[in-house]
């Protein structure tokens, strides 16, 4: 009988054994990761924005509110909905919605959890993760 042996399919790997391996996740998905977070984040601000405008319009013209402050507070609000849609995921697998699109997650550099400070402050939305933070971003 001829034995040859197999090589593991990484594709099929579940999330724990990825991780586990610690098997980094790739600049492109990296990539693509940010971009469709910065389309949802995009488009949580329009979201605020817009019925945020129509509602202090009359306000505007009136001059008791300043046209300038609308965006202000739309970028705030805007994260504010950013955050409550990631807060979740980041919690719970250590993705963001980007990551989850694009089966990859953090977790700490022995491939354990992170957690959710560690995302935090290592910057989950914009993938800044360092020694300083023992958090890496691996394949899903």
């Amino acid at each position: 009988m001829n034995h040859h042996p197999v090589e593991p399919n990484n594709s099929c790997l579940t999330p724990e054994a990825a991780a586990a391996s610690n098997q980094p996740a790739g600049r492109p998905a990296r990539m693509g990761a940010i971009l469709v977070d910065l389309l949802i984040l995009f488009a949580s601000f329009s979201l605020v924005f817009f019925p945020l405008f129509a509602a202090l319009e009359p306000m505007i013209d009136t001059g008791s509110f300043s046209v300038f402050l609308i965006p202000i507070l739309s970028l705030i609000l805007g994260n504010v909905v950013f955050i409550a849609l990631n807060f979740r995921l980041l919690r719970t697998h250590g993705q963001t919605v980007g990551k989850y699109a694009f089966k990859i997650r953090i977790v700490r550099s022995d491939g354990t959890p992170a957690d959710l400070w560690r995302i935090l402050l290592g910057g989950a939305i914009w993938c800044w993760h360092s020694r300083t933070y023992d958090t890496i971003v691996v394949k899903a």
